[in-house]
């Protein structure tokens, strides 16, 4: 498993599944079960892993308060495997401008997120157990999900920093 393959998955994966969050996890269960070995698989988990950490951000956790008027960081680790979820290149556009990409997204559809019963990551770990029957595996396929350094910064300037949500949403 490299990173242009984990990418290729994710692409495949929302391709076959219309760009619907729910059907995509169960067409990204397929593809891990039918072409992946349990080690790519565990593998797969890690880049996943890798690229939600990756966001967890101070300015996308305010990004996405202004969206769906919550602040439950459950819903917020279900937001950024969305985002992991929309493909390479959005992931790549939302890292280098959060506020231009996300005021691009339906509003409707971050906000059916929070009704999800399994985050898009947790695909990884139904697969490899289905491949080995390994249900203890939840304790070492993950990484711990730890905010970035920037995590509750009170310097953050959102109107600076995200005006086109604030514009569109409203502050919180």
């Amino acid at each position: 498993m490299t990173d242009k393959e984990f990418w290729k998955i994710i692409a495949e994966s929302k391709d076959m599944s219309n760009h619907g969050f729910e059907k995509q996890k169960s067409v990204l269960k397929e593809i891990l079960v039918n072409k992946y070995s349990p080690h790519d698989i565990v593998l797969f988990k890690y880049f996943f892993d890798i690229y939600k950490i990756n966001l967890y951000r101070w300015d996308l956790f305010v990004a996405y308060r202004l969206i769906s008027k919550e602040d439950d960081e459950d819903d917020f680790l279900t937001f950024r495997e969305w985002l992991v979820g929309q493909g390479q290149e959005f992931y790549y556009n939302l890292i280098s401008n959060p506020d231009g990409t996300l005021v691009e997204l339906p509003s409707q559809a971050i906000l059916s997120l929070s009704t999800s019963m399994k985050n898009l990551s947790y695909v990884a770990i139904e697969a490899y157990v289905d491949l080995t029957g390994d249900n203890k595996v939840h304790s070492y396929i993950h990484l711990t999900d730890l905010p970035n350094d920037d995590w509750a910064d009170r310097s953050f300037n959102e109107t600076e920093r995200l005006p086109l949500l604030i514009k569109k949403y409203g502050t919180e």
